[in-house]
């Protein structure tokens, strides 16, 4: 049986010595991607892919309903020319390129023509499938790329582009100083994307820059690198080139304060006084004090 891409077929099966007649359909994908061979009803009609699928025979599987243990099977063979753009469909904001390519399936000949559906408002095509996106968002803000044959003109596949505005990513605190060993909640998000959502990373990169989590949770190395300055960026999945940065200083921790009384230990009559001193390091907060608390013996002298 042979079908060409997106075409259909009606398949048939007879379940013989059961009293139940219903049969299950279904495509044996093996370990090709779901859907990418076609598709099989309940009735058996089987709508073979818009393009070649690899294998190019497709294996139909009809199940008795009573007994699913018992099977048949029907080869349909997709065979024609079909042509394939990847990816078929993607999204671009304004001022943005993305390079598209054209697959020819069933066809030893690999070239295409590309063109757009549309006019030069949406945007242009290159010779070598490379679309440029308008500098204005146009009406309707889609564009449609199509690949024609060039050994069959008749046959061409198409691809359509999603234009949005332009990209912007916003981040917050956009500087910050972090103690080495310390860390930092960060923010972002990609204004004007379909998915505002962003990927974070360092520059340098490496573990003398500290680390980022994928939600923007900052932590710094625990030595000081040279320079101490770590940029961390935010960039926009819908636009890998839209991103911002958070400038992060580092620096060391403070040293511990440090108090010392002088003397350390002393003996002192009931009655009598002694002169204590005490120095500060490590500080320059003039509101330090210093309080001496000693337990009080009762001496008896002569």
């Amino acid at each position: 049986m042979h079908v060409g891409p997106g075409e259909s077929v009606t398949v048939s099966a007879i379940v013989v010595g059961a009293a139940e007649r219903g049969v299950l359909w279904s495509v044996d994908e093996g370990t090709a991607q779901p859907g990418s061979l076609g598709s099989v009803d309940a009735q058996g009609n089987y709508t073979a892919p818009s393009h070649l699928p690899d294998p190019i025979v497709v294996r139909l599987i009809a199940r008795c309903a009573a007994d699913p243990g018992q099977f048949t099977d029907v080869l349909v063979h997709v065979d024609g020319i079909s042509v394939e753009i990847v990816p078929d469909v993607l999204g671009l904001p304004v001022n943005r390129t993305a390079q598209l390519t054209a697959r020819i399936f069933g066809a030893p000949g690999q070239s295409v023509t590309w063109s757009l559906d549309d006019d030069a408002t949406h945007g242009t095509i290159s010779v070598d499938g490379l679309f440029t996106a308008p500098a204005t968002l146009p009406e309707p803000p889609t564009a449609v790329v199509r690949a024609t044959s060039v050994v069959d003109p008749t046959l061409s596949g198409t691809a359509s582009v999603q234009l949005t505005g332009p990209v912007t990513v916003v981040v917050s605190p956009t500087e910050a100083t972090v103690v080495l060993g310390a860390s930092i909640q960060l923010t972002s998000s990609a204004q004007g994307a379909p998915d505002t959502g962003v990927e974070w990373f360092l520059e340098p990169p490496g573990p003398s820059s500290g680390r980022v989590t994928s939600g923007g949770y900052y932590l710094s190395p625990d030595y000081l690198p040279d320079p101490p300055v770590v940029q961390v960026w935010a960039r926009s999945h819908f636009d890998t080139l839209s991103r911002a940065a958070v400038t992060i200083t580092l620096v060391r921790p403070p040293p511990d304060v440090l108090v010392m009384v002088t003397p350390s230990a002393a003996l002192v009559a009931t009655g009598s006084s002694r002169q204590f001193t005490a120095t500060v390091e490590n500080s320059d907060n003039p509101a330090w004090g210093v309080a001496i608390v000693a337990p009080v013996r009762e001496m008896h002298v002569g």
